[in-house]
């Protein structure tokens, strides 16, 4: 048993596609509905991942920033995605700007593009792969800031991309947030 333990990959949970929408860097023209920020993130590897809860949230900073998950999640304002995703799937996300309730101002696109701001995008899946060990992947994208605006594209920040770090349960990472409880996933030897 032990030698397949030590042979066994673990699941890979990712971001698979990362998009904003609603908001660019034309001052020209009135914005007419709020940003939103679209996530897929995917379940694939040789070994699946069980009880996959993924918390989101997106916000608008000063830029550079270098918030941590525990300051943001002290206070969720974001939106939180909790779901079953399946091995080989594909999940998709969509959450709004926590402090940007309006379309964007011409001021707003305007320090976005100067690089004084940056909206983040940012979150963290926890997961247990087959043999019950409990796993995670962090991630942070940003739109602005250096880059600016590259259509729906966003940018990989700096820091705030981990894998299999620190793990934590999700009732830690946010305190109102809802634990799925899934049955038991049978097991059978082969």
């Amino acid at each position: 048993m032990q030698a397949l333990l030590e042979q066994a990959r673990p699941p890979i949970v990712f971001p698979d596609s990362v998009a904003i929408y609603n908001a660019d860097d034309d001052i020209s023209k009135q914005s007419t509905e709020v940003p939103r920020l679209e996530i897929f993130m995917k379940n694939t590897g040789v070994t699946p991942a069980y009880d996959v809860v993924t918390f989101i949230g997106a916000t608008l900073l000063t830029f550079p920033n270098h918030f941590t998950m525990a300051e943001i999640y002290t206070n969720p304002s974001g939106y939180t995605s909790i779901a079953v995703l399946p091995h080989e799937a594909r999940q998709q996300s969509i959450v709004n700007i926590s402090n940007v309730e309006q379309p964007l101002t011409v001021d707003q696109k305007v320090s976005l593009n100067n690089g004084e701001t940056a909206i983040y995008f940012y979150g963290e899946t926890t997961y247990f792969d087959a043999f019950g060990i409990r796993r995670c992947t962090r991630f942070k994208y940003f739109v602005g800031g250096t880059m600016g605006f590259n259509g729906t594209n966003m940018s990989n920040a700096q820091e705030g991309q981990e894998a299999d770090k620190d793990c934590r349960d999700p009732k830690e990472i946010a305190n109102r947030a809802l634990r799925l409880e899934l049955p038991p996933i049978p097991h059978y030897q082969f």
